[in-house]
């Protein structure tokens, strides 16, 4: 690739493509596909009913957040979808021990 192509690479994020932008000084960035979105979220409301730190009336309210969330992606909001997910994320690690559970795992690096 030359060093004055732009470019975009669209992909799981896995890092495959880590070289081919950075090689680019008019690189663009990464797009996580959409395919890899939808699997993110849905890791996410999966681990909410695996947490066994969140009541089920609690359940309830964050699977709501992680769904409403997931709405504003789809329509093209996505900056309001991460306040919506870091918000989530900053009320529930005000529980003790809540930072080694596996929703706090699928919620951090959005």
């Amino acid at each position: 690739m030359a060093t004055d192509e732009r470019v975009t690479v669209i992909s799981d994020d896995a890092g495959e493509f880590a070289k081919t932008v950075e090689g680019s000084q008019l690189a663009r960035g990464r797009i996580l596909d959409w395919f890899h979105i939808a699997m993110k979220f849905q890791a996410a409301q999966r681990s909410v009913f695996g947490s066994k730190m969140i009541d089920s009336m609690d359940q309830e309210s964050v699977e709501t957040e992680i769904t409403h969330a997931k709405w504003l992606v789809w329509h093209g909001k996505g900056s309001k979808a991460v306040e919506r997910i870091k918000a989530l994320d900053s009320r529930l690690l005000a529980r003790e021990g809540y930072e080694f559970k596996t929703l706090s795992m699928n919620l951090h690096g959005w």
